[in-house]
């Protein structure tokens, strides 16, 4: 069983918050840049990124839980999951400067191969260094508190971090005054940034002993968290939600151009949400502190998506109804940022009172799939919704921009409202938690040794 474990200092959470902001550094900017990077600056065929992306899919499906299920089953002198963070931090580095360094020789089939062998490279040591760090993150705390502050403090990291990779990148580039060389420039120092973070994380942090029986890797186990009552509920609540908020993030632009009448506002929108979210962390942290975590998610959600389903208001021009909607998007939009990565230690303990074992990476591998799998369907509904309402591009039609709007206002806001209703029933409140704990430890003090 895992012991109590004492108070996590400030240098453990600073750490924490590094590693995260080097991994979410690389989300922001392979989510954003990538794909422009290839066809724009690199001359790629839509079709063969496409293709390349594609397969690398099918191995998505596989290695999140199974990476998780490594973790969980390694027994080494560095622990579980500081192994993976030791010997993967420098070829995650290496293989996220390959993506943004392709041979200038290389043309058309050999340039797709370069892309699907660095791209399978990549994810497969980004998918082992997260997977790990998020589980030996989980595991630093025991305490239904200090687990929020920990998720407070990473949440800022992932923060910086998206700012990095979203806004660095370009910048970069346009710096450097070459785009290839400047993609490639911010490309290396991105990989670094994330090279150093889970060094820091693997030799820095604590990996807490557990005693559970030996395994081999068992296929059938990939998916045994789905028998984790609150689990399938954190699970469902938050993919539907970063589905919402993929579609919206990817709807934005569409809104600021063609309903706001500002073609130079992205930015500047973006920077005020995102802004807001960064500042409301705390406050979000200090909600979790005095009420439970389920119910505090549950309200963020809903004010998420109220403020969204209001957006339906918003003259166009732009206006204070929509300044103001916006600004309570972001607001509700850190609850989001903190809870879920608070609610999932707690969740695992269900799971370990229940089954004798502390399998932290099976939930966070198979939490990553989901994830990821929202964030594909996100892109993929809003380009199914532009093209439903009409929506040709270049300067829309009436009836499109309705169709949009009523999509990307009350459709998103009704989706947020579900996930709301569905963490507003999350069964492991503080004081069923506090509970779980104390069996656990009870059941310890009368095991023998």
């Amino acid at each position: 069983m895992t012991p109590r474990s004492p108070a996590v200092s400030r240098r453990t959470l600073a750490v924490a918050a590094l590693a995260n902001t080097g991994a979410v550094g690389l989300i922001g900017a392979l989510n954003i840049h990538l794909l422009f990077f290839y066809t724009d600056v690199l001359g790629i065929a839509p079709y063969i990124m496409n293709t390349a992306l594609m397969i690398s899919q099918f191995w998505d499906v596989v290695n999140d839980p199974l990476a998780g299920h490594l973790t969980d089953i390694t027994r080494s002198r560095w622990g579980r999951r500081r192994i993976y963070l030791r010997i993967g931090a420098v070829p995650l580095g290496v293989s996220c400067a390959l993506l943004w360094w392709a041979p200038a020789a290389l043309v058309e089939w050999k340039l797709f191969l370069w892309i699907l062998l660095s791209y399978l490279l990549f994810d497969t040591f980004f998918t082992i260094t997260l997977v790990a760090l998020n589980s030996l993150v989980a595991a630093l705390s025991t305490d239904y508190d200090e687990r929020s502050t920990l998720a407070a403090w990473t949440s800022v990291g992932a923060l910086v971090g998206y700012f990095l990779g979203a806004a660095g990148v370009p910048a970069v580039a346009h710096w450097w005054g070459d785009a290839r060389a400047g993609f490639a420039g911010a490309g290396v120092a991105l990989g670094v940034l994330a090279t150093v973070g889970m060094l820091a994380a693997g030799f820095l942090l604590h990996d807490p002993p557990v005693h559970t029986p030996r395994e081999k890797v068992d296929f059938k186990t990939l998916f045994l968290p789905l028998q984790n009552r609150p689990f399938r509920w954190v699970l469902a609540g938050a993919s539907i939600a970063r589905l919402a908020f993929t579609f919206m993030t990817a709807a934005l632009p569409y809104f600021v151009v063609h309903w706001l009448k500002d073609p130079g506002g992205v930015p500047k929108t973006m920077g005020v949400v995102m802004g807001l979210v960064g500042l409301f962390i705390p406050f979000w942290r200090w909600v979790i502190g005095r009420w439970d975590k389920g119910r505090a998610y549950a309200l963020g959600l809903a004010v998420t998506g109220a403020a969204m389903a209001s957006l339906w208001f918003a003259p166009a021009g732009g206006g204070a109804v929509a300044w103001i909607s916006l600004s309570v998007v972001g607001f509700g939009l850190a609850s989001h940022w903190v809870a879920p990565s608070a609610l999932l230690p707690d969740a695992i303990d269900w799971d370990e009172h229940h089954s004798g074992s502390r399998r932290d990476g099976i939930h966070f591998g198979l939490f990553g799939l989901l994830d990821k799998i929202a964030r594909t369907l996100g892109v993929l509904l809003l380009g199914w919704g532009l093209a439903a309402v009409g929506y040709r591009g270049g300067t829309p039609s009436n009836e499109a921009m309705t169709g949009f709007r009523a999509l990307f206002g009350p459709g998103m806001g009704l989706l947020l409202l579900i996930a709301a209703a569905l963490m507003a029933r999350y069964p492991l409140n503080r004081l069923e938690h506090h509970r779980l704990r104390e069996a656990m430890r009870a059941r310890a003090a009368a095991a023998p040794n």
